[in-house]
């Protein structure tokens, strides 16, 4: 699918991010917008966002807790949902 209609379906960047993911079989968009994603998974493209990609330290023990993490990042300005996050910790055992 072109750029410019996937413009139609979610911002600039998000476009960009799938177009670009599409034309590179077995990559891994990144990617947290809720519309994106959706898009994403209707097209094909495998895709992670920033919870999970906070997880794979936690998997490979390169981290006890993804929770600080997600602290710091608020703390630096960076949102992420409040909800989805205490489902997640909920969900890996934090």
């Amino acid at each position: 699918m072109l750029t410019s209609a996937l413009e139609l379906l979610v911002d600039r960047g998000e476009a960009e991010a799938i177009a670009l993911a599409q034309s590179m079989p077995g990559s891994l968009l990144l990617i947290d917008d809720q519309r994106a994603r959706k898009l994403a998974s209707k097209l094909g493209v495998r895709f992670t966002g920033t919870l999970g990609i906070l997880h794979l330290p936690k998997i490979k023990a390169l981290i006890p807790e993804v929770r600080p993490e997600i602290d710091r990042l608020r703390a630096a300005g960076i949102h992420i949902d409040f909800e989805l996050s205490r489902a997640f910790l909920q969900r890996i055992g934090e």
